[in-house]
């Protein structure tokens, strides 16, 4: 077909296009060509879409998963604020053993949980904080502690610590000055109870075998 110069060329319509926030125009063929690119990508794509499709559920469900799984974490440390360290669950014990030489009942049982278990060598089991509160003053009216603490062992595992070790000294008869030699070995299960390391399971036997205080 020979161009005529004098005949005006077909113009391809020009269609307004919104991207970007930017309206451009482009021809009217040009628009149904690139549709038509668009629709046949998307039927031989259709799985590929699809699986786009699902790895976006799973990015969202992994992403939920973790937010839960960091404000189930956070909130754990908000409810257990005790420091999780060795030195933390002996310096527990220190505690208590200033304490029992300073006869200072409210501080020693404090250091014990409420559902608190004694297992001393007789084998009479003490259960309970008020139940320890009893056997104390008992203690404390009639004999005055001087104990020292060694520990040979120390096991921490999340919000419980385990510890081992031995308690020497003496008991000074508060009456008659009479004195008992101390020489136990003992293993305390200790439990962050809220805001501290508390004992929540303790028992002690008589190194040398003697008859157990």
């Amino acid at each position: 077909m020979n161009d005529d110069p004098s005949r005006p060329k077909a113009v391809d319509p020009l269609l307004p296009v919104q991207g970007n926030g930017v309206q451009t125009r482009i021809g009217r063929n040009q628009f149904k060509r690139t549709l038509s690119e668009i629709q046949t990508h998307s039927r031989n794509d259709g799985r590929v879409l699809q699986s786009i499709r699902d790895m976006s559920w799973l990015t969202l469900f992994l992403l939920s998963s973790a937010c839960v799984r960091e404000t189930n974490q956070s909130m754990k440390n908000a409810t257990l604020r005790c420091e999780p360290s060795a030195a933390a669950i002996r310096a527990a014990i220190q505690r208590l053993i200033a304490a029992d030489n300073a006869r200072d009942l409210p501080q020693v049982i404090s250091m014990y949980t409420q559902d608190v278990v004694f297992l001393p060598p007789t084998g009479e089991e003490v259960t309970g904080r008020q139940a320890v509160e009893a056997r104390y003053q008992r203690l404390f009216a009639t004999q005055a502690p001087r104990i020292r603490m060694e520990i040979a062992e120390t096991r921490l595992s999340d919000d419980w610590a385990f510890v081992r070790g031995v308690t020497q000294g003496t008991l000074t008869s508060v009456s008659s000055g009479e004195v008992t030699t101390l020489d136990d070995r003992f293993i305390a299960l200790l439990k962050c109870d809220l805001d501290a390391w508390r004992i929540s399971r303790l028992m002690w036997r008589r190194a040398d075998g003697n008859k157990p205080r």
